[in-house]
């Protein structure tokens, strides 16, 4: 599994982010991976949702697809669906990121490790489901609806839609202001 590095945002900076045409046709790509994922999830009786870049938009050519089925189901339930799809397994993993954190199954479901379902294997805290919301989520509807959301990115920025792309606003500094936007404690 590979550990990105992102740099958090000390320096307080608000700017207006437009995408180009190239953003936008990547973001349409990326979220049409992610409904694929959903759909065969949803038509086994699961109800995941996707979060990060791909419900802000921010996307970039490292973005990556995850989506999630945010309560505890039994994992032969979630591979004998993706097995009984055209998607294909290609690795699968748990993960417990701290000692006080629920362990979540992952699976891979490209080469890359870049479009992964997860889902954990215990009951989340209520923090560990706020994690998805701070980073922004969406639904299967919301996709389908071309709905983007606000969130936090890894490099803890407040990402806020626009038509034309988003507005990037400093978390450091103004964390009410973020927790109200993208609603969490």
């Amino acid at each position: 599994m590979r550990i990105p590095k992102h740099k958090v945002s000390k320096k307080p900076e608000f700017k207006e982010v437009i995408y180009n045409s190239r953003r936008w046709e990547l973001l349409r790509k990326l979220r049409r991976k992610a409904l694929k994922v959903m759909e065969v999830l949803i038509k086994c009786g699961l109800k995941p949702i996707t979060h990060g870049s791909i419900a802000r938009g921010d996307v970039d050519e490292g973005s990556d697809v995850d989506v999630v089925i945010p309560y505890v189901v039994q994992p032969f339930i979630v591979t004998l669906c993706i097995e009984n799809s055209d998607l294909n397994i290609f690795k699968k993993y748990i993960v417990k990121a701290t000692p006080a954190s629920t362990p979540k199954a992952y699976i891979e479901l490209d080469p890359e490790g870049k479009v992964t379902v997860s889902f954990p294997i215990t009951h989340l805290s209520p923090r560990e489901w706020e994690f998805y919301r701070f980073g922004g989520l969406v639904t299967y509807d919301d996709l389908i609806n071309d709905i983007r959301v606000p969130g936090v990115n890894k490099s803890l920025i407040l990402i806020i839609p626009t038509d034309k792309g988003h507005k990037e606003l400093p978390v450091i500094g103004y964390e009410d202001y973020v927790a109200r936007v993208v609603g969490v404690s």
